[in-house]
């Protein structure tokens, strides 16, 4: 799990970066990568879950994030993740 310590002041350089940051973030999602990602409401803080085998693997992902230049990163790694996929289509037997 990572989390990622933003900016205290989003200025319009940061700013300029999300739609980049958010294609990527789209494309690891699609390729497996990432497994969740959430921005804290006062965006002070960003979580992920990045599906990796070590903190090496973890950088280099994150390394080709376009905000990288401008947070802070902190690695903690998880024994498992488990989550629910809502975005699934649920099937009943009954």
């Amino acid at each position: 799990m990572v989390e990622i310590i933003l900016p205290s002041i989003l200025d319009e350089k940061f700013a300029n970066l999300i739609p980049s940051q958010r294609a990527l973030v789209n494309n690891l999602f699609e390729n497996g990568t990432l497994l969740s990602y959430s921005v804290s409401s006062d965006r002070s803080k960003l979580w992920t879950i990045v599906a990796a085998k070590t903190e090496k693997e973890v950088m280099d992902i994150l390394s080709e994030f376009p905000i990288m230049p401008y947070v802070k990163v902190e690695i903690q790694p998880l024994l498992f993740h488990n989550t629910v996929a809502i975005n699934e289509p649920f099937f009943s037997l009954n």
